[in-house]
This record gives structure tokens, C-alpha cells and sequence, in this order.
């Protein structure tokens, strides 16, 4: 198995410095972090143990999808934020996960929840556009609707509208336009009789439910609604907690949340019984009701955009929601009142998720993605939460460690404790298709219990494999201010497949020169020399063999003798193979065709793991600033072009510069993990 990305060795030439913690790159974790808030870190793991060799594969190509937590069998806590299950998480769309590319008309967006029903758009012309670049929510996938008949429909759901009800929450992330003041639906289930629905109106966001039909002694219920504020071109979280009455009355409530603040609750709400009236985003889909009285037809279109919608089959209570609603402010960059959860600007903004309790209302089991889940905390008390996220740290580490331990993965878990929840179980799944465990004793938990970042003094926890589902638990770990913790493998020989230096394209007189170097090898039968005049379709050119295995500096070069002159630009990329046909891509590389093109060029853009910049010509150093202004990764002394590795870069928008003697020139740059 194999691995292109750029480590440690050639990260100590990088420097990514962020608000809470400063990132050297160096090997030590006393040399990585510099944290200024109480916090635990755990590092999770991806590895391949054959015949006593613990290799760490990459998993820093993985976005903070919502998808996968859905199907992770050794998980029982695996919806969004780790809250509920398919059982109880009916509706789920995470944008990111679907098959489209920047620009494209939607018509279908597929349900990852319990349901699976998608939302689609038959008519083309009515279809809203999926966004990635500029448009898109703290480097997240969203739906653009342009205010005129773009929408999305479902068909009649029994989980929705066709069944009856007492309790649902709905969750929406939305973006608004300009335009604020008329009428504008964002959902709607149901009609003019019964239903629900959330729209703009007059500057403000209107959470609304009615049941006027007299179908029991829990109903009829006047329409009624709650209000709040909304500002022009502004992201929202909007929660609606339905929450009527089984008790045969209409004493129940549906409450509003905008950001984590209460809009305030409807009373004297009962059951909500089946109101078969169609189910519409971004629009009215046959009729509703309004503040105003009755909307009939089709209309009222959404102008804005939508990064998700989600909904269970019960009223959340304050934990749940607090939980869930921290978990998409992290995700989509949007601020919260009750924020309990602060790293999202040092990268550990992907699959938040947490447990706590407030009041009689609690969450016990959570799981991050389907990298690893908390469970079982045994001091969890009202008002205490533990909330966690991961990096897309990877490589390893095979110095500072206890003894009997010889490696350890890089990618982290961060924690944030409200409280003192107690000890909890830390599972981690070992179904991945990144690797493979064939001996999972050889896996450990490490506990700095102090904080100081100094792994020689860890303790040291061992897990029970369980090979029905292919989870490594490890029970009863000591949760404290500042410790840290990653995972070790007491493996006799510990390798990574393949490291690189650096891969680079020359262009000299009418050929390239492409050259590489590897600073270890595993398992390496040769390298397919690919080229591509878009940067997009790559063909075979050529091939060099590998060296097998090997911990020495190995140098390599490939010379492109028909280098094609009918365009400007010519790109080029490594495939590696191993002996077993396993192979991995390296960064793109490229040549100018244009003698006089010494401009700054930077690809891909948006970038994931790594970008490349060049400057044809010239000898820069070039920097990436976050929005306000700081320097989150450099390169300096770089000749015509340079990569930069982006694990440790959260998700965002961002200016790439190159700075020469003479000049500097910048460009925007997206992130998207």
C-alpha cells in the first residue's frame, strides 16, 4: 500500500502558524503544539500490520462528509454530530458527498439518512446550481437558488407528511440574499389545511405549524408562528422542534432556534395529522399557509443558497440540539450562542460530534465520522458536554515514544470538556478501505497525562479487537485538562511505503525534465509517468522502475522527449505501483509552453491536500494567509514552482502570494477538505 503526500521531512521547511496552536511540523508533539486552551487531543490511526510491519496509510483525502457515518456497522451512535441513528436521523443531505461539479444543475440529492428519499428536479430549467468555489459555506458544497423557480421536491413521505406526528426537529444551514423582504419558502411540508413550514417574509425568518381540520381530541390547532431578525447575504443554522401533544390535547409547543438563540416557542399545539399536500425546498410545493392566511399553487421561490437539511423523528431536547447546532457551526464556519466547541479554527473542524446533558435530555454515545466513537461516561452530569473533532493530520512519528512503542499516526482528535464527564470507551474502526489490520494487538492508546506533549512518558492502553466489527475499544480512558493521546503500535519494524521529497517539471529547450526523490521506499515496484494538456485527462508516457525497499534518499529522473506544443500548458503526475498493483497518484506538476508566461500560476484551486504554485523563471518564497491575515503555511527560497502540504490547513478561503525580489502577486485560494 502506498502513500504520496509530503511529511516530516520535508515539513520542517514548513511553518503553519493558526489562532490557538502553532504547527512546526517537527516530530515531537513538544515541538508541534502550543495549545492555549484547555483541551485533550487524541490521535486516531489508519494502519496496515503485515508480517510484523506497522504501516500508517493516508486518510487526509477525507472531507468532513456526513456520509459514512451512516453505514459504519461497528458504530451504534453514528448520525450527524453522533446524535441518533438512521432509526431516528430519517433525513440527511450532505452536499459534499454528491456527484457534481462546480456549476452543475442539480437534480437529485441524495438522502443519507434513515428514509433515503432523495430530493430531485425533473424540469431542468428549475434546477438550482451546486457551488464549490466562491459561493460555497466555509469551503463547503452548497445548493444555489436563484429566487425565480428553482426548487427541489419529494414525493409524499409517511416520515414527512403523509404519516401523523407529535414529534420532529428539522435543521436547515442556509445562506440569504439581498433580498429579505418578500416572501420566501425554504421548506414546507403539508397545505392549506395541516402542515409546517420555515420562510422569509418582511426581513425576518418565520418558523410556522397548523393543524385546522378537527380530526380528534388533539386537534384542530390554530395556525401560529415565531419570528427573528435575518440580515441580507448572511449564513444561518435554523432548528424547529416540534414537539405536540400525546396526551389527546393541545398542549404541546414548536419552538425555533436561529443560530443557537431562541426565537421563541408556539403553544397549544396537539398532534399533527396526515396533510398530504406536497413537500417542497426553496418554494412552496401546492399550497401552504401563512401569517397572511392561505398560499395556494406553487411559488414563493427561495434566493439563496442551502448547504444542508436534516430531520429526526422526534423533538430534540437542549442537549441534542446543542450538540448538533455546534457541529454545523464548526463545519460551516457559522457563529452560535452556547458555543462549546473553539478549535475549529486550528483544523479540528471536521465531524464534530460530542456527548452531554442538560437536564433530563442527554447524549451518552457519539461518533466522529467513522473514525471512532465515545461512549459510557461515567460522571456525565447536567451542563457537562464533551465535544470532539479530527484533523487530516497524517504520516507518522518514530521518535519521543514509550518504550515498546515504534511508531505512532499524526492525525489528531481534539477535545473540548464542559465539566468533568468522567472516564469514557474509545472506539476506533478498523474498516477503512485505506487499510488493512491483520494483527491488531500490536495497536495501542497512549495517554500523556500531563500535557507537556513529551510521548515518552505516556501511559499506555491496550484494546480488545472485536473482529465481527472490526473495532479496537479501549475502556474506561481517563479524560482530563490537557491530556493528549494517539495511538502506537508495538511492531518490531515500523515504515512508511513510500515518502517523498519533492516532485518537480523543468522545461529545458523542447523537453521536460521530470525529477523525484523518495526518502524511504516499501514494497515499490516502479513509477507510470502520466501527462495531461488540461490538467484533467492524464495519458501513459512512460515508466521508471521503484527500488523495492529502502530507508536511503533515492533520486529519480524521466525525460519527456515530445513535449506537446499546442498548448500552453503540459502537466504531468506520478503513478506509483507497488508489487501487489496497489498504486497512488502524486501532485500534479506542470511546464509553460509559453516562453514569455512568467505569471503566477497555483492548481488545483480549490485545493485538498496539497497545492502547487509556480512562477516560471524566478527564484520566491510564497505564503498562504487566512482571512485575517495570518500566515497558515509558507515556503521560502523556492525556484519556478513549489508545493505546499494543506492536511494541517482547515477548510476556507484564503490568499496564496509569491513574492519575489521585485514583485508580489496574489490569488484566492479555496480549501476544501
Amino acid at each position: 500500500m502506498s502513500i504520496f503526500e509530503t511529511r516530516k521531512y520535508i515539513a520542517f521547511k514548513e511553518l503553519h502558524l493558526f489562532d490557538d496552536m502553532i504547527i512546526n511540523n517537527e516530530p515531537r508533539i513538544s515541538q508541534e503544539l502550543s495549545l492555549r486552551k484547555i483541551a485533550v487531543i487524541t490521535t486516531v490511526f489508519a494502519a496496515l500490520i503485515t508480517s510484523g510491519i506497522f504501516i500508517y496509510t493516508n486518510l487526509s483525502s477525507r472531507s468532513d462528509s456526513m456520509a459514512g457515518t451512516q453505514s459504519t456497522s461497528g458504530f451504534s451512535c453514528y448520525g450527524p454530530a453522533g446524535v441518533g441513528d438512521n432509526s431516528t436521523n430519517r433525513f440527511c443531505y450532505d452536499l459534499d458527498s454528491q456527484a457534481y461539479s462546480n456549476g452543475d444543475q442539480i437534480s437529485a440529492v441524495v438522502n443519507i439518512g434513515g428514509n433515503g428519499t432523495s430530493w430531485t428536479q425533473s424540469t431542468s430549467s428549475q434546477r438550482p446550481i451546486y457551488h464549490t468555489g466562491t459561493d460555497a459555506m466555509n469551503g463547503h458544497a452548497v445548493m444555489q437558488f436563484d429566487g425565480s423557480n428553482d426548487c427541489l421536491k419529494m414525493t409524499d413521505q409517511a416520515d414527512l407528511n403523509t404519516g401523523a406526528s407529535t414529534e420532529r426537529t428539522y435543521i436547515v444551514v442556509f445562506r440569504t440574499s439581498s433580498d429579505i423582504s418578500s416572501r420566501q419558502v425554504i421548506y414546507e411540508e403539508g397545505g392549506a389545511t395541516r402542515g409546517l413550514n420555515i420562510y422569509l417574509y418582511n426581513n425576518k425568518l418565520h418558523v410556522a405549524g397548523w393543524n385546522f381540520a378537527n380530526d380528534g381530541s388533539d386537534a384542530p390547532w390554530s395556525y401560529s408562528y415565531v419570528d427573528s431578525t435575518v440580515n441580507t447575504e448572511t449564513e444561518y443554522i435554523v432548528t424547529m422542534v416540534y414537539n405536540g401533544s400525546n396526551d389527546n390535547t393541545t398542549s404541546g409547543t414548536i419552538t425555533g432556534y436561529l443560530n443557537g438563540s431562541s426565537m421563541g416557542s408556539i403553544g397549544s399545539v396537539g398532534k399533527l395529522y396526515s396533510h398530504g399536500d406536497d413537500i417542497g425546498l426553496g418554494y412552496m410545493n401546492r399550497n401552504s399557509y401563512f401569517e397572511n392566511g392561505k398560499g395556494n399553487g406553487s411559488g414563493n421561490y427561495f434566493e439563496g443558497e442551502i448547504a444542508t437539511f436534516i430531520q429526526y423523528n422526534y423533538a430534540f431536547g437542549e442537549a441534542h440540539r446543542l450538540i448538533l447546532e455546534n457541529s454545523l457551526s464548526a463545519k460551516f464556519g457559522i457563529a452560535i450562542a452556547n458555543d462549546l466547541y473553539g478549535h475549529e479554527s486550528t483544523g479540528f473542524d471536521h465531524n464534530v460530534a460530542g456527548i452531554g446533558q442538560l437536564g433530563t435530555d442527554l447524549n451518552t454515545c457519539a461518533a466522529s465520522g467513522s473514525l471512532l466513537q465515545i461512549s459510557n461516561p461515567t460522571d456525565l452530569d447536567s451542563g457537562e458536554f464533551l465535544l470532539f473533532g479530527h484533523s487530516l493530520d497524517s504520516g507518522s512519528n518514530d521518535e519521543d515514544n514509550p518504550n515498546g512503542i515504534m511508531n505512532r499516526w499524526m492525525r489528531k482528535i481534539q477535545f473540548e470538556e464542559t465539566g468533568d464527564i468522567g472516564d469514557v470507551d474509545v472506539t476506533f474502526s478498523l474498516d477503512q478501505s485505506e487499510f488493512v489490520i491483520n494483527e491488531a494487538d500490536d495497536l495501542r492508546l497512549l495517554a500523556d497525562t500531563d500535557g507537556d506533549g513529551d510521548m515518552s512518558n505516556a501511559t499506555v492502553y491496550m484494546g480488545v479487537h472485536n473482529v465481527t466489527d472490526n473495532t479496537i475499544v479501549f475502556s474506561g480512558v481517563s479524560i482530563s485538562e490537557d491530556v493528549q493521546f494517539t495511538i502506537g503500535s508495538t511492531s518490531n519494524l515500523n515504515a512508511l511505503p513510500v515518502e517523498f521529497l519533492y516532485v518537480k517539471a523543468n522545461k529545458e529547450g523542447d523537453r521536460t525534465r521530470l525529477s523525484w526523490a523518495t526518502a524511504m521506499e516499501l514494497n515499490n515496484s516502479h513509477f507510470e509517468i502520466e501527462r495531461s494538456i488540461d490538467g484533467q485527462d492524464f495519458e501513459f508516457i512512460g515508466e521508471e522502475l521503484g527500488n523495492g525497499n529502502s530507508n536511503n534518499i533515492i533520486k529519480y529522473e524521466y525525460w519527456d522527449d515530445y513535449l506537446p506544443t499546442h498548448t500552453k500548458m503540459v502537466y504531468y503526475r506520478l503513478k506509483q505501483v507497488d508489487f501487489d498493483g496497489v498504486f497512488e497518484y502524486s501532485p500534479v506538476v506542470y511546464v509553460s509552453n509559453d516562453d514569455e508566461a512568467t505569471q503566477m500560476r497555483v492548481y488545483p484551486n480549490p485545493a485538498s491536500d496539497h497545492v502547487s504554485v509556480s512562477k516560471p523563471g524566478y527564484d520566491f518564497d510564497v505564503q498562504i494567509l487566512n482571512q485575517g491575515g495570518v500566515v497558515v503555511a509558507q515556503k521560502l527560497g523556492q525556484q519556478d514552482q513549489a508545493q505546499l502540504n494543506l492536511t494541517n490547513v482547515p477548510s476556507g478561503m484564503y490568499i496564496i502570494s509569491v513574492i519575489t525580489e521585485t514583485d508580489k502577486e496574489s490569488q484566492q485560494l479555496i480549501i476544501r477538505h
